[in-house]
């Protein structure tokens, strides 16, 4: 990491200052990666996440990136990028002793720990020390994520696409209850979920709705 932190054309300052300097980005790696897993986890409480702005930062770091790295091997730049986008998300995890009753995003901060980790690992930079432990974690919870996150969609999507009470239910096959219209104030539903399925399809994520359930699986994204 001290010398993601400078130029590779240019010398390196093997001073005091640059070597703290090294030592603090990299603890504030690991803390926000510790901070996002507990979050994740449910042990850290805090207010309602911007998980939107989430996603657009991440893209936006992952394109700062791509564009740097191809520009020389700026690596002080990535590092500045990826650094930015730990900042965003430590503001989002601040933790506080009450809370409004709302939704919670670990997707989110699932994809960016993923991000992280891929992105430094391609740098060199081992942030756990075990690599080989580190990866079936992290490969674990974001199976673990996108599995709630899949079975909450169906659920809603269930819910949006039903339009008959239980007493005619009964008469019905499922079938011919999925060619009905659903009820018309819970098409923003259908579609708020059709937007999710979209926007993690780049991600690697596919999901596909098959009557009233979800499968879904993570494909490999290739740059």
């Amino acid at each position: 990491l001290f010398c993601l932190l400078t130029k590779y054309r240019s010398a390196i300052d093997y001073s005091d200052a640059s070597l703290i300097e090294a030592r603090s980005t990299l603890s504030s790696i690991s803390d926000f990666i510790h901070n996002a897993q507990a979050y994740m986890q449910g042990h850290i409480q805090c207010q309602d996440i911007h998980e939107s702005f989430l996603w657009e930062r991440l893209s936006l770091t992952q394109a700062t990136v791509r564009n740097v790295l191809a520009d020389d091997f700026d690596t002080p730049n990535a590092m500045e990028a990826i650094m930015n986008l730990i900042y965003h998300g430590n503001c989002q995890l601040q933790p506080v002793s009450k809370v409004n009753e709302g939704s919670r995003c670990p997707a989110v901060f699932g994809a960016i720990l993923s991000y992280i980790r891929d992105i430094m690992d391609v740098l060199g930079v081992d942030l756990l020390h075990e690599k080989e432990s580190s990866s079936a974690e992290s490969s674990n919870i974001l199976h673990n994520v996108v599995e709630q996150l899949v079975h909450f969609r169906s659920e809603v999507r269930n819910f949006a696409l039903s339009v008959e009470d239980g007493a005619t239910q009964e008469h019905h096959t499922s079938q011919v209850l999925q060619r009905k219209r659903p009820q018309q104030d819970r098409l923003p539903l259908l579609k708020a979920c059709d937007v999710l399925r979209n926007d993690l399809m780049p991600l690697g994520v596919q999901i596909k709705d098959r009557g009233t359930t979800s499968t879904w699986e993570i494909n490999q994204q290739k740059d």
